[in-house]
């Protein structure tokens, strides 16, 4: 799942990709292979380029030693550099929060797309991209001032109440379904970028979308306010 970017001004271009094994230190040998077209000229060959591996990274400083001077500061210690481009599984909560920048209130609008949901099975919807079309997000939140596990939901349409829950719902800790995710997902081959978004799990129950003025209190995540049309 390899992603190409074309830069006019510069003649470059970038691929970003997933690593899918680990790259141990030394030469790397990049392959690109392109089609003839004589129409445009690239009938192939070999060419030797540097190559730029950027890979996000989380940075963790362990101090030794502190001197505060008058005319001097001297701070002594280990940095400890983990890639978090990996296909390695998250060990637990402590390691993944470390690792998450902040967490939002999120309404997801799926779309079943099924005329007839009476004999709908779990295939049918992975077979239907788990039914996912849009969502909204909230105002992201420092994530250690507030503890995921005791947050409230109340959404009302029209002033009244239609759903509640509570961050529990999510196999009894936001934390856990995260974890969950995030293991599941770098088992099948892929990683979590930096700027992804992560959907736990649902609050409540899965309610049809009528047209209308909604409002979704998240007690301390805050609230988020849409409007459904006909």
């Amino acid at each position: 799942n390899a992603n190409l970017q074309w830069d006019e001004s510069t003649g470059h271009f970038r691929i970003q990709s997933n690593a899918h094994y680990p790259m141990p230190p030394g030469p790397i040998d990049l392959v690109i292979k392109v089609e003839s077209d004589t129409a445009r000229y690239l009938n192939g060959g070999n060419e030797e380029l540097s190559v730029s591996i950027m890979v996000p990274v989380n940075f963790e400083f362990t101090p030794d030693t502190i001197k505060l001077g008058k005319d001097d500061r001297i701070i002594r210690g280990t940095v400890n550099v983990t890639a978090t481009d990996s296909l390695e599984p998250v060990s637990n909560i402590s390691k993944l929060k470390k690792r998450i920048r902040s967490v939002v209130a999120a309404i997801e609008l799926p779309d079943l797309e099924f005329e007839d949901m009476s004999e709908l099975k779990g295939v049918d919807i992975i077979s239907g991209n788990v039914s996912a079309y849009a969502y909204i997000l909230g105002e992201a939140q420092k994530r250690k001032r507030i503890n995921l596990s005791k947050v409230s939901l109340i959404l009302s349409r029209e002033g009244e109440i239609i759903n509640s829950g509570s961050g529990s719902d999510l196999l009894g800790d936001p934390w856990e379904a995260a974890l969950w995710l995030v293991n599941n997902t770098v088992s099948q081959g892929w990683s979590i970028q930096p700027g992804h978004i992560l959907l736990a799990g649902a609050i409540g129950k899965m309610l049809p979308a009528k047209p209308g003025n909604y409002v979704a209190d998240f007690d301390e995540l805050g609230r988020i306010s849409f409007i459904i049309n006909e």
